[in-house]
């Protein structure tokens, strides 16, 4: 193997190895842009929205909570809105199988902006799962702050329902394609 072989086997490597680094960079730039978006609808609307409602006298997420603490909780996002559209997207409590006829109500994030119902959960951090390139060699239980009971009372009252698990692949390319 000659000295120009060898170092061409080299950058090539050094190139391969830079294309993968830039792609997951790209990727997770493209993640954070698309959450930094959804953020920014949010705070437009939250602005707006507060603004309107200071200038009404309408009572805030927290007025509207400790109300829900003392008498009955709606059982959805979408009721919560309904009580009082002005109001900011933020956590509420709702209890979807009913007042006082099952579970505690659960304390959820709404989005009044696109009316969806998040229940948060333990895996909402990135996970590095290290080397697993086998189908089934990583599993991780995710558990709701909900209970089952509650989450099937809101899934049945709602039009639809959806997860979403972000899921990034490194793997190395070949720059011979």
């Amino acid at each position: 193997m000659t000295l120009f072989t060898s170092v061409t086997i080299k950058i090539k490597e050094d190139l391969e190895a830079k294309v993968v680094n830039l792609e997951t960079k790209v990727a997770r730039l493209e993640a954070q842009v698309n959450h930094q978006e959804s953020i920014f609808t949010a705070l437009i609307k939250s602005e707006r929205d507060k603004k309107f409602a200071s200038q009404k006298g309408i009572s805030r997420n927290v007025e509207t909570n400790e109300h829900y603490k003392r008498n009955a909780a709606p059982r959805t996002c979408g009721e919560v809105f309904a009580t009082n559209p002005l109001l900011d997207s933020g956590m509420y409590w709702i209890d979807p199988d009913g007042q006082g006829v099952g579970d505690n109500a659960i304390n959820v994030y709404c989005n009044m902006t696109t009316g969806s119902t998040s229940v948060l959960h333990d895996s909402e951090l990135k996970i590095d799962v290290g080397k697993c390139s086998d189908p089934g060699c990583y599993s991780r239980k995710i558990n709701y702050y909900a209970t089952e009971k509650q989450i099937a009372a809101l899934v049945g009252l709602s039009n639809n329902c959806s997860q979403t698990i972000i899921v990034v692949r490194l793997q190395q390319r070949s720059l011979n394609k």
